[in-house]
C-alpha cells in the first residue's frame, strides 16, 4: 500500500466530513473497537493512502479506500493499530442519490450486515461448523437514509482483487464460486430449516430494491433501452432464428412482470441471496496464478429468493460459454455435492436432489437473463462510455434511462456475447 502522510484526529475528521456528515470520531472508535474486539481504544488519525477506485466501480455507491490508525492502550502503553477499510458511503450529489434511489439500496445492504449476516454467523459457531465466512467484515455503520455509511474490511491487503467486467470465468473460477455461492445458500436454508420463525424474523428486514411494481416506472424507460441494444444483437447475428423469436416473444409478454413474479415466488428453496452475482461482486485471491479463495462483496440487491436467482445470474453473466455449455452438469453437481455436504454439517437433513437443483433452474432460471439484460452490455462497454453519474445536475431525479446511455453494439465479437446468453437460455429450455 502506498504510504502518506497521517492525517491529525482533527484533519482526518474534516476529510471525512466530505463523505458523510455523520462520520465521526465515535464511528473511528468504533472500527477501531470493532477490529481489535477490544473496547480500550485511541483514534490517532488515517492514512489516505491510494483511492484507486475508478469511474464505473460502483453505480449505487461512492467508494474510500484508507486506514484508520490508532492505539490498543494496554497496561502504561499502546500498541498501535492500523485498519485498512473500504467505506462506502451514499452519494453526497443530491440529484445522483435520488435518481438511483441510493437510500433504499443503502439501507438493504446495511440491514443485511447489521440484522441478518451476525445471526447466520453466530448460528455457525453456534453449531461449531462454520461452513461459510468469506464477505468482508462490517466494522461500523450508519444508516438514516442521507448520510449512510458502510465500513468494510479492506480485502485488497490480503491480496484479493476483482476482475475486469469483460472477464469470462474459466473452470477453475467457476467451481471456486459455485462451491462458496453454495456454502452460502446453505448456511441460511439449514438455519431456516432448524429456527423457521427466526428465519422469518430477519428476512423481513430484506426488501426487494429492483424488482416491484413500484419500480416499474423507475426502470421502464431504461429497460427498453436495454431491449433493444439485445433485439439488435439478434437481428444482425442471428436473424429469423428461434434463438430471435423466442426472445421477442419473451419480452412481448411482460417480462419485468416476469421478473417480479420469480423474486416474489420464494418457494421451499428460498434462502438469503446476494442477489447481484455478477462478476464485480466477486473478488479473488491467487497463489501461483491459480485462483484459491473467493469473497462475496456488495449486497444492496440482497433479498430471501431461490438459490437460482444468484446461480443463473452468476452463470450467464460471469462463466465463458463454452465452459457453460460444456460443464453445466458438472458445475451443478458440484453446487450440489458442496450444498449437501454443508447442510450435513449444520444437522439438516439435505433432502435437495441433484432433480430438485435442476427443476429449480427449469423454473427460476430465466431470472439471470434479467439481471444480464442490463450488465452483459456493461460488460462489453469501453471505460471511457461508463457513466459519469457526478455529473448530474440539480436537486431533482431524473430518468435513469438519461444517465445509463446504452447504444447499439457496434463490434460482431460484443454482440455475440448477449447472442450466446440468449442461445443458451433458450437451449436449456429457460425461456
Amino acid at each position: 500500500m502506498e504510504r502518506k502522510q497521517i492525517l491529525s484526529s482533527d484533519d482526518s475528521i474534516e476529510f471525512l466530513k466530505n463523505i458523510s456528515k455523520k462520520f465521526t470520531k465515535e464511528v473511528l472508535c468504533d472500527i477501531l473497537k470493532n477490529y481489535s474486539k477490544t473496547e480500550n481504544v485511541q483514534f490517532l488519525g488515517i492514512n489516505q493512502g491510494t483511492n484507486n477506485f475508478k469511474k464505473g466501480d460502483s453505480y449505487l455507491s461512492s467508494l474510500n479506500r484508507f486506514t484508520v490508525v490508532g492505539t490498543i492502550n494496554e497496561s502504561s502503553k499502546g500498541r498501535r493499530l492500523e485498519v485498512p477499510v473500504v467505506v462506502k458511503s451514499i452519494p453526497t450529489n443530491i440529484a445522483r442519490k435520488k435518481t438511483f434511489r441510493s437510500s433504499e439500496f443503502f439501507e438493504n445492504e446495511i440491514s443485511f450486515y447489521t440484522k441478518v449476516w451476525p445471526r447466520l454467523l453466530q448460528f455457525q459457531k453456534e453449531k461449531n461448523a462454520v461452513i461459510f465466512n468469506n464477505i468482508p467484515r462490517c466494522l461500523a455503520a450508519v444508516c438514516d437514509g442521507d448520510n449512510d455509511i458502510l465500513i468494510l474490511q479492506d480485502l485488497s491487503i490480503e491480496n484479493f482483487k476483482t476482475l475486469g467486467r469483460e472477464f469470462r470465468n474459466n473452470l477453475e473460477h467457476s467451481l471456486l464460486v459455485i462451491r462458496m455461492l453454495a456454502s452460502f445458500h446453505a448456511l441460511s436454508f439449514a438455519f431456516k430449516d432448524q429456527h423457521p420463525d427466526e428465519y422469518k424474523n430477519i428476512t423481513i428486514h430484506l426488501k426487494e430494491t429492483f424488482f416491484g411494481e413500484q419500480y416499474r416506472n423507475w426502470y421502464n424507460n431504461y429497460l427498453k433501452k436495454l431491449l433493444d441494444v439485445w433485439v439488435d444483437a439478434l437481428e444482425k447475428e442471428v436473424p429469423g432464428s428461434v434463438y430471435e423469436k423466442k426472445f421477442k416473444d419473451l419480452i412481448a409478454n411482460d417480462f419485468y412482470g416476469q421478473l417480479i413474479s420469480l423474486v416474489e415466488d420464494k418457494g421451499k428453496n428460498a434462502v438469503v441471496s446476494q442477489g447481484d452475482t455478477w462478476l464485480p461482486n466477486f473478488m479473488f485471491q491467487y497463489v501461483d496464478n491459480k485462483p484459491k479463495s473467493a469473497f462475496l462483496v456488495d449486497f444492496q440487491l440482497s433479498r430471501n429468493s431461490s438459490f437460482a436467482l444468484d446461480l443463473s445470474f452468476y452463470i450467464f453473466s460471469c462463466v465463458d460459454p463454452l465452459i457453460r455449455r460444456e460443464h453445466w452438469d458438472y458445475i451443478l453437481t458440484e453446487y450440489h455435492k458442496t450444498m449437501t455436504s454443508c447442510l450435513e454439517k449444520l444437522g439438516t437433513n439435505p433432502g435437495l436432489t441433484y432433480s430438485d437443483i435442476k427443476n429449480e433452474f427449469i423454473k427460476y432460471g430465466k431470472f439471470g437473463l434479467g439481471m444480464c439484460l442490463e450488465t452483459a452490455i456493461f460488460s462489453v462497454m469501453p471505460d471511457e462510455e461508463t457513466a459519469d453519474l457526478e455529473t448530474i445536475e440539480g436537486d431533482a431525479a431524473v430518468d435513469i434511462a438519461n444517465v445509463w446511455i446504452v447504444n447499439k453494439i457496434p463490434r460482431q465479437k460484443d454482440r455475440t456475447v448477449l447472442v450466446d446468453i440468449i442461445k443458451d437460455q433458450v437451449d436449456l429450455g429457460f425461456i
